[in-house]
């Protein structure tokens, strides 16, 4: 991967769409987490039931500070 910077930086969604890959994440948590960084729904709701979801709240919580402190870096506005 090229780590130079580039001249447009990422959007939001793009963002949103790569800590999901990254955080192995199905593409349709990310409507959630964009609910999550516009204030629609409290991330403090976002914590493991214990339930062995197929997808944990916890990894999803995890995911939305990652992107959050990635829009920081970079300026943008949450």
């Amino acid at each position: 991967m090229d780590d130079s910077p580039r001249l447009i930086p990422k959007t939001r969604k793009e963002l949103i769409l790569e800590n999901l890959d990254w955080f192995s994440l199905p593409v349709r948590i990310a409507e959630l987490v964009e609910n999550v960084l516009d204030g629609k729904i409290r991330e403090q709701s976002l914590v493991c039931c214990h339930s062995a979801c197929d997808v944990c709240n916890a990894t999803i919580r995890s995911c939305v500070r990652k992107v959050q402190r990635e829009l920081e870096d970079l300026g943008q506005s949450i």
